[in-house]
C-alpha cells in the first residue's frame, strides 16, 4: 500500500511521531526516512501479534 505522504512530526522530547497527522503505532518496529534527489521516502515496518484457532482435524 502506498500513500502520499504529507507530513512528518517526531518530537523525541515529548514522545511524538507522527506520519500524516496519524501517530506511530507501538507495533511499528523500524521507521526510515530517506530524502534523495528531491523525494521522500518514508517506510513502516510492523509486527502483528494475534492468535486464532483452527478447527480440530477429523481422523
Amino acid at each position: 500500500m502506498t500513500d502520499r505522504l504529507e507530513s512528518i512530526e517526531i518530537d523525541v522530547t515529548k514522545g511524538v511521531c507522527k506520519i500524516n497527522g496519524e501517530a506511530i503505532r507501538d507495533n511499528i518496529t523500524e521507521l526510515h526516512i530517506q530524502f534523495e534527489q528531491g523525494v521522500w521516502t518514508v517506510q513502516r515496518t510492523s509486527i502483528y501479534l494475534g492468535a486464532m484457532e483452527l478447527p480440530a482435524k477429523e481422523g
